[in-house]
């Protein structure tokens, strides 16, 4: 199957049947003490979205921490703060945000 938006758009214009994998993700929960340090996520979002998607986890605490943070894994909650302005607000001030991630299964 495909999983680009062309390539989805392409197989319902031609295709008579479709076949959809609905995958329910997988969601975990970190604290990540800062300890100081930056804490080592590029983040990727809209303003008014919902989530937050990691782009890549750099040096920093959350690699400090081990705890398995990876590339395209989606933050719901921090500190049980939601929405990505109240979410960022909460990476950058608390010194050891609890983070609420999910994670294609």
């Amino acid at each position: 199957g495909t999983t680009t938006v062309k390539g989805m758009h392409d197989k319902l214009q031609s295709d008579l049947e479709v076949n959809l994998v609905i995958s329910r993700p997988k969601m975990f929960t970190a604290s990540i003490p800062k300890r100081g340090k930056p804490l080592g996520l590029t983040l990727r979002y809209v303003t008014k979205g919902l989530s937050i998607l990691i782009g890549a986890v750099i040096e920093g605490a959350a690699k400090d921490s081990k705890v398995d943070i990876q590339q395209g894994d989606r933050i719901l909650s921090v500190d049980g703060r939601v929405g990505v302005n109240e979410m960022l607000d909460a990476l950058k001030n608390s010194p050891s945000p609890t983070i609420v991630f999910s994670r294609r299964a």
